[in-house]
């Protein structure tokens, strides 16, 4: 029986003891405060913190410091628990790592039971320091890795080429032509046609038309003028110059010139062979210039001199600058003013010479000479299939590719 009360108090002894040790705070009743209390005696200790803590008095003193300052007065010190060795009552419930109210956060290494456990399963200490580092972390205040290339390594906008896509070309272009995407209309939009927005672009049709007959019917007076030079020169060839004058392709005005020559010419001095030989040519050349042949030769050239003349002065109306002109009267007022002078450039000039059929490119031009000639035969009328805008502005608009149609038509 002594026995059984024997192991029971033992264990309730090392109960007693590891409580402290295994519990995170301590019961109320294990550490009556922060002051410290000598009984009978000399009790001296010393803090763990800032501060010694000491007591004396009477007796054998017990007493844990919890603070800094001086603990036999009862004075509690600054914000760190003290931990340390000495005479301190009961000073092997310190775990080690006392805590002021003041100050929680800070620990000591104490070399009692409580420091010894402490050492052996890692308590207090480590997670002070890893709660640190968190803390540390979370403010921002540790070093984190910069993966941020050196200066010279950077690419800048500068360095940088951008190729723009096939798409966006033909996207910015086609926003460029604004109005004159109206261009790639049916043809019968621009016979019919009576938008004052389209009327340049309609007299540069109408003009390069006209043109294309004016160099037909060139060809064709050049045609009729050599065959009347070929029966003139049959006439001309019966002419023997009295000198070296030589008649060969000679214009009206040449001929008749060198017949006003001969005619003033003082033969006083000349030989009677000289002066028969005149006379002989004299004679044949006016007979000449009063045949039929040399009628019609006359007739001929002044055909195609007119003709040529009136190419000449149509070439302007189909030259580039034209075109030029009559796109940017087409167009639309805000983009010639985003662009300005270069608003019509090779590229744009080069689109509207293959939509209208300029040049060696078959275009609306083309089509609408196609339908004229068909109209001109009686075979086709006027298209009527589709019209442009006919919002007139102003004095009232004559499409002149409607007039030209109604005129040929007439004229058959």
């Amino acid at each position: 029986m002594a026995l059984t009360r024997s192991v029971l108090l033992l264990l309730g002894a090392t109960a007693f003891v590891l409580a402290p040790a295994l519990s995170p705070e301590l019961p109320s009743f294990y550490a009556a405060g922060d002051q410290a209390f000598a009984k009978g005696g000399n009790g001296n200790g010393n803090s763990g913190g800032n501060g010694n803590g000491g007591g004396n008095g009477n007796g054998n003193g017990n007493g844990n410091s919890g603070g800094n300052g001086n603990s036999g007065n009862a004075n509690k010190g600054g914000n760190s628990a003290s931990n340390g060795s000495g005479n301190k009552g009961l000073g092997f419930f310190n775990r080690g790592n006392g805590k002021n109210k003041q100050a929680k956060t800070n620990s000591g290494n104490g070399k009692g039971l409580g420091g010894f456990l402490n050492s052996v399963f890692g308590g207090g200490n480590n997670a002070s320091k890893s709660g640190s580092s968190r803390q540390n972390a979370s403010n921002g205040s540790g070093k984190s890795k910069n993966y941020r290339l050196p200066k010279s390594e950077r690419a800048t906008l500068a360095s940088v080429s951008a190729t723009p896509l096939e798409h966006a070309k033909h996207k910015n272009f086609n926003a460029k032509l604004g109005r004159l995407n109206s261009l790639k209309r049916n043809y019968h939009a621009y016979i019919n046609s009576n938008s004052p927005h389209l009327a340049s672009i309609v007299a540069y049709i109408d003009a390069t038309l006209t043109y294309d007959r004016l160099t037909g019917d060139l060809t064709i007076a050049e045609e009729a003028l050599t065959a009347a030079r070929t029966l003139l020169d049959e006439t001309l060839g019966g002419i023997t110059p009295y000198d070296d004058f030589a008649y060969e392709d000679l214009t009206t005005e040449e001929l008749e010139a060198r017949l006003a020559e001969l005619e003033g010419i003082d033969a006083s001095e000349f030989t009677e062979d000289q002066i028969a030989a005149l006379e002989a040519e004299t004679i044949a050349l006016t007979e000449a210039l009063e045949s039929d042949e040399y009628g019609n030769f006359k007739e001929a050239e002044t055909a195609f001199n007119v003709q040529e003349k009136g190419l000449e002065a149509a070439e302007k109306t189909v030259s580039d600058d034209a075109l030029r002109e009559a796109l940017l009267a087409m167009a639309n007022e805000n983009r010639v003013r985003e662009y300005g002078e270069d608003y019509v450039d090779d590229k744009m000039l080069d689109w509207a010479k293959e939509i209208l059929g300029v040049g060696d490119y078959f275009g609306k031009i083309d089509e609408i000479q196609e339908f004229e000639d068909a109209a001109s035969d009686g075979a086709t009328p006027v298209a009527q299939e589709e019209t442009a805008d006919t919002d007139e502005t102003g004095d009232k608009y004559i499409n002149p590719l409607k007039l030209r149609l109604r005129l040929s038509q007439a004229s058959e």
